[in-house]
C-alpha cells in the first residue's frame, strides 16, 4: 500500500501486518535501498496499488478523458458506491486524477537495466521468458 507521498504503509485491511519495508528494517536493520528495490516498488506498485486502472485508447480527446475522469469523481462521490464500495473493493480508496497519474508512473517505468535484472531472474528461477532482454 502507497499513502499519497508514495511511501510504502501498511494495508489498511490488515493494519496489525507490517509493511514489507517495515518487515525488511526489523530484519536487516535498514531501509530498503538499490536496484533491487527500486524493481520491487515498481511492481509492487503495478501489481498493487494501480491494479484497478481504466485506460483509453491513444489520442482519445481532451474532452473525452475530461469527461471520463469527471465520470469516476461523481462516482466515487455517489451515496450508493460508498455505501458498496468497501463490500466490493475492500478498505482502499479508489485514486483519480494527478495520483493515479503518478501511481501509473512509477508502476511502469523501470531503468532497462532493472528490466533485463527482472527478465533474466524470470528466466533462471521462473523459466518465463519475456521476449527479448
Amino acid at each position: 500500500m502507497l499513502n499519497e507521498a508514495g511511501e510504502v504503509v501498511r494495508d489498511p485491511t490488515f493494519p496489525d501486518l507490517p509493511s514489507f519495508v517495515e518487515a525488511y528494517e526489523t530484519l536487516t536493520g535498514a531501509a530498503p535501498t538499490g536496484p533491487d528495490y527500486d524493481a520491487y516498488s515498481a511492481f509492487f506498485t503495478a501489481g498493487f496499488p494501480a491494479q484497478k486502472m481504466t485506460f483509453l485508447p491513444k489520442g482519445t480527446s481532451d474532452e473525452i478523458v475530461a469527461a471520463y475522469q469527471k465520470a469516476f469523481e461523481d462516482m466515487k462521490s455517489d451515496p450508493d458506491y460508498q455505501a458498496n464500495a468497501e463490500a466490493v473493493l475492500g478498505t482502499y480508496e479508489q485514486v483519480t486524477g494527478p495520483l493515479a497519474q503518478a501511481l501509473f508512473e512509477r508502476g511502469t517505468t523501470i531503468a532497462p537495466e532493472l528490466r533485463r535484472q527482472v527478465a533474466d531472474m524470470l528466466g533462471s528461477e521462473y523459466g518465463v521468458k519475456l521476449g527479448e532482454n
